[in-house]
């Protein structure tokens, strides 16, 4: 991916293929480093292109970063050097363009995003079966959709605060321990609402608040 190279960043690029030894050494002397495709960047807080993590020591470079401006993918990760710690994402606020967090086998917390406040585009979670809540998103106002898809032990909104009290669409599949949706309370307007497959659910609780609704589709519900 293509850096830009203004002077007030003071940027460093690596290539990928650098001994894992030099990557370690590098960390250990910056709090400032990310891992984005092929290229190692020193001394960026903030990434105008796409970012996307598959290893917690890629997560680990990214201590510092405030703004993505394109995507942030998170996954897919499994067995040695999997994704389990989100909280050196601490610093990043802001996000241009859609948050997609997938295929991470040991993730259980979303726990890191805690300062996230705006995502540009959809926020999409789908096979990480030890999530069970929201819990980690309390600063996110801002955010076009949330899609929640196989996510086997998911049991709760709670943890996201809906600061804006605005969801355009909310889509869930195959979120078999989910019985309601309790942790939404703050939500007003809910433009979309799609349900399917969620064989548990049991009722629409903690969508009383909600006073506007265009479009409403269940299935296998």
């Amino acid at each position: 991916m293509k850096m830009n190279n203004s002077p007030e960043n003071a940027k460093i690029t690596y290539r990928i293929f650098i001994l894992l030894s030099l990557l370690l050494f590098t960390a250990s002397c910056s709090d400032n480093i990310t891992n984005i495709g092929d290229e190692i960047v020193i001394g960026i807080t903030i990434l105008p292109g796409d970012v996307e993590l598959r290893t917690q020591e890629e997560v680990n470079l990214l201590r510092g970063l405030r703004e993505i401006r394109g995507r942030l993918s998170i996954g897919p990760s499994q067995g040695i050097g999997a994704i389990t710690d989100l909280t050196p994402l601490l610093s990043l606020e802001n996000v241009g363009e859609s948050i997609r967090i997938y295929g991470n086998l040991n993730l259980t917390s979303l726990d890191g995003l805690n300062n996230l406040s705006l995502v540009s585009g959809d926020f999409s979670l789908r096979d990480n079966p030890l999530l069970t809540n929201l819990h980690g998103l309390g600063s996110l106002g801002g955010v076009q959709g949330i899609s929640i898809y196989r996510m086997v032990n998911f049991q709760s909104f709670e943890g996201w605060q809906i600061n804006s009290g605005l969801i355009n669409n909310l889509n869930i599949s195959e979120c078999d321990q989910l019985a309601d949706f309790h942790g939404l309370e703050n939500v007003e307007i809910l433009n979309y609402l799609g349900i399917q497959d969620c064989n548990n659910l049991a009722s629409l609780e903690g969508l009383s608040g909600v006073t506007q609704m265009n479009g409403l589709s269940l299935r296998d519900v």
